[in-house]
């Protein structure tokens, strides 16, 4: 599993730790200026989550009774539910909500403005970018009805599911005497074993001042350590309405998304691909046309209607194959079939369709090759004689004039 970074903020100052919550375990740990956590952090690498505490003394949390459930309409009236219990005025205070007591209450939590802006834009500054805020006092397990744990020089008191209190440590017996006997009656004090020690004599003046017997619990950890192994990311966080996180698409959305959005790419580089192909091919074609047109000009002269090449030649040919000499179709396959492996260059073709005569113009390295093709033809059936034949330096240029077997 990816590491988490966890951050409280306390005033000017943020201790941290990054742990991969399976380990439960710090792998590096520090503290130091809230203007200098960029600087701490350079060169450390996370790939899990970024949380923020807050510490319980920042951070007012109570109850506000409004009837409605309609969001937007608590929303707005929860700030002056609760206008009373505030030291500033409303609209210097933050107000983020929690869930629905069974007796229709609803848990929030306020904290000042000004200071959580001012702790956000710090850690912004550091490239550090919270995915929710907590509040440290409500991470303490609660068992029963309130639980202790001592966090250095504080003492965390967690007395439900979104309520708690913060007081110095030397302040303990002070501290227990608020809460309720059903709530000293089974009280569970978590302390660190190296203050353990020291808590000694305190522990037993509360068990003997209220007349109660406190289970202690020895941790094997530091408290922020043990805070932050059992954060209940289900719970209040304070990243709410202007300062709510965008969610982004992960796990299996964030795949889909990322094969659609593959998907679309092939799909348009697929479309490209064909209208370039269309592109070529319709030049293509353009080109064949023309050539078609040229060798048409070429192999009937006389013929100066050459709209249609495609019907012109089907009409032309039908003519040569009735006049009892053979037609241009029938001598040009066979003369291609030899011409094919003879090492010959085909340079010019035309007919003489009252004569039935097709002539190719051909180029060869050598004469023997020209010979050779004539025998070949001769073979087939055909009538096949060398015309005109010439040498141009190593190439040699002639005629072949071939005829139906039974030409004349």
């Amino acid at each position: 599993m990816a590491e988490n970074i966890y951050i409280r903020l306390a005033g000017q100052r943020a201790e941290w730790l990054i742990m991969d919550p399976a380990e439960q375990y710090p792998r590096l740990r520090g503290e130091a200026p809230v203007d200098e956590l960029g600087v701490r952090l350079a060169g450390i690498n996370w790939l899990g989550s970024t949380i923020v505490l807050l510490r319980a003394e920042d951070v007012l949390l109570t109850r506000a009774s409004v009837p409605s459930k309609q969001a937007r309409q608590i929303l707005q009236a929860v700030p002056f539910a609760v206008e009373e219990q505030l030291a500033s005025e409303i609209e210097d205070c933050h107000f983020a909500l929690g869930n629905r007591y069974d007796g229709g209450e609803i848990s929030v939590a306020v904290v000042d403005r000004r200071l959580f802006e001012q702790g956000l834009a710090a850690l912004q500054v550091a490239n550090i970018w919270p995915e929710m805020v907590l509040v440290d006092v409500l991470q303490v397990p609660l068992d029963g009805s309130a639980s202790l744990l001592v966090d250095h020089d504080r003492l965390l008191i967690r007395t439900g599911e979104a309520a708690g209190l913060c007081f110095p440590l030397d302040q303990m017996a002070l501290a227990i005497g608020l809460l309720s006997a059903a709530q000293r009656a089974d009280l569970v004090i978590r302390v660190a074993a190296e203050q353990r020690e020291g808590l000694n004599l305190a522990i037993s003046q509360v068990n003997v001042e209220y007349d109660m017997t406190c289970r202690v619990v020895e941790l094997d950890s530091d408290s922020l350590d043990y805070l932050c192994r059992g954060l209940d990311t289900q719970g209040l966080d304070l990243l709410q309405g202007e300062f709510q996180v965008k969610q982004q698409s992960t796990g299996t959305s964030g795949i889909w998304r990322s094969v659609a959005i593959l998907g679309l790419v092939a799909f348009v580089l697929h479309l490209t691909v064909l209208f370039g192909q269309g592109l070529y091919l319709d030049r293509q074609a353009q080109e064949f046309e023309l050539a078609a047109q040229q060798l048409y000009a070429e192999v009937f002269p006389n013929d100066r209607n050459v709209n249609d090449v495609r019907r012109r030649w089907r009409a032309k040919l039908g003519e040569a194959g009735n006049n009892g000499s053979g037609d241009f179709v029938s001598l040009f396959s066979e003369a291609a079939k030899s011409l094919s492996g003879s090492d010959l260059v085909l340079s010019n073709i035309n007919y003489n369709d009252s004569r039935g005569d097709l002539i190719l113009q051909v180029q060869a390295s050598r004469s023997e090759k020209m010979v050779a093709f004539v025998q070949q033809l001769t073979a087939q059936g055909l009538k096949a004689e060398i015309g005109t034949i010439s040498q141009e330096a190593d190439l040699v240029k002639g005629s072949v004039k071939i005829k139906s077997g039974g030409g004349a």
